[in-house]
Parts: C-alpha cells; structure tokens; sequence
C-alpha cells in the first residue's frame, strides 16, 4: 500500500498535487535546517526543489506544458509573460545552484546553519508568490 502525502488532497488535480508536493518541500528543508544533525546540504536541494515544484504548479493550473527541466528561470520563461508570477530574479539565481549542488556536493562544502536558513527565504517567497498569483493551486483538505 502506497503512503498518502499528508499534503496531497485525495483526488488532486495536477497543479494541486505539484503545490502540495512543494509545500511538503519547504517544511521538509525547515525541519532538517531545526534539526541540524542531517547535512544541510540537502536543505538546499528541498528549497531549490519546493521552488521548482511550486513553479511548475503554476503551468500546470494555466494548462501550460510543463517541461522536465529543473531551472527556475527556464521554468519561469514558460508562462505567458502578462500572467507570469513575479519571481525576484535574485531568489531564483540563489535557489537555481542546489539542484545540482544538493546532489552532488562531494567536493564541496556543506552549508552552515545561518546560510541554510538564509537559503530558506528564497524558497518560500516563490511558494508565496506561487500561492498568491495562481488560487488555483491551493485547496483545503
């Protein structure tokens, strides 16, 4: 038997259930960055990821073909530009890295606690701003 995601209604639509998985996301990455016994590291990697699923929630609620791509920007470029969330261009370059640095950090550095949490606000700016500009993403359980 399968787990139901806690955040996932039960009959989603697919912008729903890709808002939902990026909610999940987010609270995942603060739990390891309050937890601090996991590398932090793989709070990044959650961030970039609740980030990218957050924009791609919003393709998918304006029927815009989503692409199997992980670069915010390029996400971004995909919506009509009059309907386009504002995303500051900053969150998204500082987000942008961890989807491959989170992956395949062996060489590099972990994150410490403050740049960890600092990468946290990034994250749930776009959520927010996904959240505010597309309703149709967001559904009460």
């Amino acid at each position: 038997m399968a787990l139901q995601s806690m955040n996932v209604p039960s009959d989603p639509n697919p912008a729903q259930r890709w808002f939902a998985l990026a909610i999940e996301d987010i609270a995942a990455a603060h739990i390891l960055v309050g937890d601090g016994t996991t590398a932090l590291r793989i709070a990044g990697f959650l961030a970039q990821q609740a980030a990218e699923k957050a924009l791609k929630a919003g393709l998918f609620a304006a029927s815009i073909d989503v692409p199997k791509i992980h670069g915010l920007n390029q996400i971004l470029a995909r919506y009509d530009p009059a309907g386009a969330p504002q995303i500051d261009p900053d969150d998204r370059d500082e987000l942008d890295p961890w989807v491959i640095d989170g992956r395949y950090a062996a060489d590099l550095p972990d994150l410490g606690p403050d740049e960890a949490t600092e990468l946290l606000a990034p994250a749930q700016r776009v959520v927010d701003a996904i959240r505010a500009a597309v309703p149709a993403v967001v559904t009460t359980y």
